[in-house]
């Protein structure tokens, strides 16, 4: 199947470069510098890492307390550097999205049958969700099983939300791309809200790529995460009450924390913290990438500042905010003090990959999927139209529940696909959900969808019951030349 992904890949980038030689960009084709993509890559990476370093000495000491603004750490590049490429610990905001990306590199159209066994294999320092899923898959479960809550008590946990930005920066300019491969990647080793931090943050950094306002890339999350879910409801909560204190964070963050941080399992499900302040749940913590954007004024650091105050997991949600306003300010647009000295030639740990080999990595995947999706990447991108479509909804009942019973098949004549889902459950079906194996998506039981050019293809199809219980399962589709 990797071999006829790669050829189908291949034959992508040939038609895709004739087109652009023969024909006018699309109408809804955005232009965009091959200087500009990987200076916004690069400041994605720059940005994530020092913001990173600047909020690990405070991580966890400020759980439902602003951290004052006499403990905020003093950051200097030495440190950057030390905790980036030498902490036992272990950076976890930069080096989980490694064999994700890896994977993109080397074939755009990568998926569970890829980055299972890659992230299986990784040996660096891993936590909660993540670590439960990749146990999950050395015990012989594959995705979506390694991250579904019947085998991992901590889905709901931040874990993909911090390593998510790879799926925005893979797919430039393309936040419906960015969202397909976000969804898929998530259930790797989360399920439900905690893939939603991820697809959020996902939409959002694609988004920067092209968004005239900090308000615009927040839209992008906020339209990436279905209405009826808890997350949603989180986006709605920070929105609303940001126009409502235009000025104060702080009041927005106390609100935040009434709800958000509840001693309620709504709130957050992970059974180790329900009781107490501590919160890893991706809520939460997503509230707070939001309020450093929100109130961060599109200033690198001022936004990552206040992520960081907000408390809790003070190295990851300040990485996702300083990720994301660099990729819409560029590398060149950050402050000097948080990139001058960056070591380019370490490995991250417990990896074969530089910070300039993940740079380089990331333009090659984010080359290949705009080139999957009809663009054609060059001195200047082409980049196709890639409009938000939006996953259903998917819960984790606080009362056990058995997910639906799903079948599904595809019927090809030439290069369209007509797919089929029928699913059954004592609960009542609510939605369906396709991924069609080429960076698209659509909802609906029955889509109809034409492929590019001809290739062997997994598409897989989510049916979620009324309490959002979800099953999932992958139909191969051959298309032929």
């Amino acid at each position: 199947m990797l071999t006829d992904r790669r050829r189908a890949a291949t034959t992508l980038a040939v038609a895709a470069t004739v087109l652009l030689l023969l024909a006018p960009a699309s109408a809804g084709a955005t232009g965009i510098s091959g200087d500009e993509v990987r200076d916004r890559i690069r400041g994605a990476w720059a940005g994530g890492i020092a913001a990173a370093a600047w909020g690990f000495p405070v991580e966890f000491d400020y759980t439902g307390r602003i951290v004052p603004r006499a403990r905020v750490p003093r950051l200097t590049m030495r440190w950057i550097n030390r905790y980036t490429f030498r902490n036992r610990h272990g950076p976890d905001e930069t080096y989980v999205e490694v064999p994700f990306l890896d994977a993109l590199s080397r074939d755009p159209l990568a998926g569970w049958a890829e980055w299972g066994p890659a992230f299986r294999d990784t040996s660096f320092r891993l936590y909660s969700a993540n670590l439960r899923g990749r146990q999950n898959l050395r015990a012989g479960l594959a995705p979506p099983a390694s991250g579904d809550p019947d085998h991992n008590p901590y889905a709901y946990n931040i874990d993909f939300q911090i390593e998510a930005d790879f799926a925005g920066l893979v797919a430039p300019a393309q936040p419906g791309a960015a969202v397909d491969i976000a969804w898929r990647a998530g259930h790797v080793m989360n399920h439900g809200d905690g893939v939603y931090g991820g697809v959020m943050v996902a939409a959002m950094t694609a988004r920067a790529f092209r968004a005239r306002g900090v308000r615009e890339i927040v839209r992008a999350g906020r339209l990436a995460v279905p209405a009826g879910s808890s997350y949603r409801a989180m986006i709605e909560d920070v929105i609303r009450w940001h126009r409502k204190h235009p000025r104060s964070w702080i009041k927005v963050w106390k609100l935040v924390e009434r709800r958000w941080n509840a001693h309620r399992p709504e709130a957050k499900r992970d059974p180790r913290h329900v009781r107490h302040e501590f919160n890893i749940d991706a809520k939460l913590n997503g509230a707070y990438i939001l309020l450093g954007l929100l109130y961060g004024r599109g200033e690198y650091e001022r936004t990552v500042r206040i992520a960081l105050r907000a408390g809790q997991d003070t190295d990851c949600n300040p990485a996702n905010a300083g990720s994301i306003i660099g990729a819409w300010r560029g590398h060149d647009g950050l402050p000097a003090r948080f990139t001058r000295g960056l070591r380019q030639g370490d490995n991250l740990p417990e990896t074969d990959y530089t910070l300039r080999r993940a740079i380089r990595a990331t333009l090659d995947a984010a080359r290949g999927v705009t080139l999957a999706r009809g663009g054609a990447p060059g001195r200047v991108w082409e980049i196709a139209d890639s409009p938000l479509v939006t996953p259903l909804v998917e819960r984790w009942p606080l009362t056990p529940t058995e997910p639906p019973q799903l079948q599904a098949s595809a019927s090809v004549s030439g290069r369209v696909a007509s797919f089929t889902a029928q699913a059954q459950d004592l609960d009542g079906i609510g939605a369906y959900w396709w991924s069609f194996g080429d960076l698209d998506s659509a909802p609906g039981a029955a889509p109809v969808h034409a492929y590019r050019v001809p290739g062997s293809y997994t598409a897989t199809v989510w049916a979620a019951d009324s309490d959002g219980r979800t099953s999932a399962v992958s139909v191969p589709v051959e298309v032929p030349g």
